[in-house]
């Protein structure tokens, strides 16, 4: 039951670091073209979602490698080789931020 575990947080890890350096990418190049709007800015996170989404699904996992490890979070996903990779003690990994709630007024 572990592996499955690990494999998901594997493919989950992966399609985080796609989304983010998808949107990255996006954003930077639409700010020097001088059209940064916040449609913009939500369509390039919606765009980026559904291709990280689908190329997640399409993502080979090594299981070989997985069962090696104990904690699924012990995993780092190279996003431009394609490959689950050992962290490094330098590595930090990137956690997403928690968004504040809105409070409506009545």
């Amino acid at each position: 039951m572990k592996q499955k575990a690990a494999i998901k947080s594997a493919r989950k890890n992966f399609k985080n670091s796609i989304k983010l350096s998808l949107v990255t990418q996006l954003k930077t190049i639409v700010e020097e073209l001088g059209v940064g709007t916040k449609k913009t800015q939500k369509e390039i996170e919606k765009g980026a979602e559904k291709l990280a989404k689908k190329l997640s699904k399409e993502f080979k996992i090594d299981k070989a490698n997985i069962a090696e490890k104990a904690e699924p979070e012990q995993f780092i996903v190279d996003v431009q080789e394609g490959k689950i990779v050992k962290p490094d003690a330098e590595t930090v990994l990137a956690k997403p931020t928690k968004t504040k709630a809105k409070t409506v007024k009545p």
